[in-house]
């Protein structure tokens, strides 16, 4: 399921299976080598709170405000640029990159923990399971969200990093969405079976087949398995030193784990696929309704045209030339920018639908308040101290340049909806006040339909904001004598929202109209309201 490695089978007489399999045993054999940086590349770095390095590099495009793609490596030791020691030199990622960045879009390539530029003498590459892959991720989405400023990053997953992806989906906020390339489908103990049987079933080693069985069932259960009688296939796929890994592997469904998100999916497999089966994708997509589905004619594992025979095909896998197939950048740059402004991702976990906790998926109503919204809760969800008021900072959040309007810094927005705009505004410190914020939707129209802002109920942002470290207070409560229903605090911050009271959309929702600092607990003076 990861990239192949080109020595391991002599690729024009190997069936197709044998060529899958090669893949698995790629997997667990993890031998690096460097390679050298490019000078167009600025090198990125984070840490896991494990305290292990991470390296990557990141291809910005000249775009202000660009989405952030982060490519999650394949299989085995494959390499920020999509190479591997193991025979591909065909540096798929890198070339994604540079097509991507001409389109507008911001990439990251990373190199996974433990190989090339992340290696730690402390990681063992082969002890290293999808779930710390997982972390790993998340790491990189706040790593990077901090070194762009994206409200949310992108994960495009290749083949095995496709698992690490829908993994990830569940538990790591501020994702904007998904794209699987050359992913699998089914759970990867089934897929190893498959192989097996279809490898030795009609040949003498046909024997073998009831113990290498045994040997999955044991590790799909968790328990460790003795190799010491299994056949020599069977010693290398099942080593102690990979048995952790693969028991961990094995609980893994990547049907299952892509339910487990509500973010958008895009699922993108090649017709020439000889790692990956095309009808992968099909499956996929019957995880959610709304998950999208491409197979590029003629496309190959690494995202290249080549030709339906084996041998052929992998002659690509040494070719760093042959440009990648242009329908697979198309497609790929097309989900992430059309999605790049309807799209709110702030829960992880089952889709909502707004008011009514059903397991449909709401779209914005309008694209200039989605905007909006996702800047307002990206911002606040990442705000930690009233010091972080600053016109520079919210400025920034918003793209948007603050002006100074009677000592307080403003952006208005554009009319976008039926006479409906926003406002946001930061006022400064003063002796005995902290920095205020304020963001409200506004409408001259007092008898406006506020369904064209109502991009979330009130309770999907209560969500939002205790899941990042908010307290609610009690709805009864006042702060600084501000009357209102929705009092959120986290650390020297209070929030008051309002919402649309009664101008209520006709599905009976309660629209989120502003929020605003309400700080009582003020720097020296008594209590002030900002």
């Amino acid at each position: 399921m990861g990239l192949c490695a080109a020595p391991a089978f002599h690729y024009a007489t190997a069936p197709r299976q044998i060529v899958r399999l090669s893949a698995v045993i790629a997997t667990v054999v993890l031998a690096a080598t460097a390679l050298p940086a490019l000078s167009a590349e600025r090198q990125i770095s984070t840490t896991t709170t494990g305290g292990i390095r991470l390296a990557g590099v990141l291809d910005e495009a000249t775009a202000s405000h660009a989405p952030v793609v982060l490519i999650i490596p394949g299989s085995g030791p494959t390499d920020r640029d999509g190479n591997s020691p193991l025979g591909v030199r065909a540096r798929p990622y890198q070339l994604l990159a540079a097509a991507l960045n001409a389109k507008g879009i911001t990439v990251a390539r990373i190199d996974k923990r433990g190989l090339f530029a992340s290696k730690d003498p402390s990681v063992d590459p082969n002890a290293v399971t999808l779930s710390i892959y997982a972390a790993d991720t998340a790491a990189w989405v706040e790593a990077l969200r901090k070194e762009t400023h994206a409200p949310c990053i992108w994960l495009l997953g290749h083949s095995e990093g496709s698992q690490i992806a829908e993994v990830a989906a569940a538990n790591t906020p501020h994702l904007c969405g998904l794209v699987l390339a050359s992913a699998p489908a089914e759970p990867v103990d089934v897929i190893m079976r498959t192989q097996l049987h279809d490898r030795l079933g009609q040949s003498p080693q046909a024997q073998a087949l009831p113990a290498l069985d045994s040997a999955i069932d044991q590790l799909k259960k968790g328990q460790h398995v003795d190799t010491a009688a299994l056949p020599p296939l069977g010693k290398q796929l099942f080593r102690p030193a990979v048995q952790d890994f693969l028991i961990e592997w094995f609980t893994h469904d990547p049907v299952a784990d892509l339910r487990k998100s509500r973010i958008p999916v895009l699922v993108v497999e090649g017709s020439h696929d000889h790692q990956v089966d095309a009808a992968s994708g099909a499956k996929l997509k019957a995880a959610r309704a709304d998950v999208e589905f491409t197979i590029v004619d003629g496309m190959n594992h690494i995202w290249k045209i080549a030709p339906e025979d084996r041998g052929g095909d992998f002659k690509t896998y040494g070719n760093p030339d042959l440009p990648l197939a242009p329908q697979f950048v198309d497609r790929v740059a097309s989900f992430v920018t059309s999605h790049a402004s309807d799209r709110l991702v702030i829960r992880t976990g089952p889709p909502v639908e707004f008011g009514k906790g059903s397991p449909k998926e709401s779209r914005w109503p309008s694209g200039g308040a989605t905007r909006a919204t996702m800047q307002l809760i990206q911002f606040l969800s990442h705000l930690e101290s009233t010091v972080d008021l600053t016109p520079e900072h919210v400025g920034a959040t918003f793209g948007n340049m603050l002006r100074q309007d009677d000592g307080t810094f403003v952006y208005r927005s554009r009319g976008f909806s039926n006479g409906w705009s926003y406002q946001v505004s930061v006022t400064s410190p003063e002796e005995n006040k902290k920095a205020g914020f304020h963001f409200q939707f506004q409408n001259p129209n007092s008898g406006a339909d506020p369904s064209m802002i109502c991009g979330m109920n009130l309770g999907t942002l209560s969500d939002a904001l205790i899941s990042h470290g908010y307290a609610e207070r009690p709805r009864s409560q006042s702060v600084a004598g501000v009357d209102a229903t929705h009092f959120y605090i986290k650390n020297d911050i209070v929030l008051t929202v309002s919402d649309q009271g009664p101008r209520s959309t006709p599905d009976g929702r309660e629209c989120l109209l502003g929020v605003e600092t309400a700080d009582g607990r003020s720097t020296g003076h008594g209590e002030s309201t900002n």
